[in-house]
């Protein structure tokens, strides 16, 4: 329960900022040391060594998935985290975490 009430929080964070931004997205924090608004290379700088670059861009209804960390542990659990970029600009506009449980489960 602790850990559901977690990642919903997190996942507000994460999420409802951007809805609230302003005119410039670089002022509001992304994931860890990511902005709204970068680049995939700025969001590979900023996320080394643990972000890399898939070999094939995957389209989603998300945006464009193009960057990934492959595990990173939050509140005791593991989570896969992607990186979204506009489909035009290739901008980051959304993070997504998928839970390694989630997948088992399923």
């Amino acid at each position: 329960m602790r850990i559901g009430f977690t990642l919903l929080v997190l996942a507000l964070a994460l999420f409802v900022s951007p809805i609230q931004a302003a005119d410039d997205p670089r002022n509001i924090a992304g994931y860890d040391k990511t902005v709204w608004g970068m680049s995939e290379d700025e969001v590979l700088e900023a996320e080394s060594p643990r972000a890399e670059k898939l070999d094939e861009a995957e389209r989603t209804k998300a945006g464009i998935r193009s960057i990934i960390i492959r595990e990173v542990e939050i509140a005791s659990a593991k989570f896969r985290v992607w990186f979204f970029f506009d489909d035009k600009s290739r901008k980051l506009i959304q993070v997504g975490l998928a839970s390694f449980e989630e997948k088992i489960r399923a």
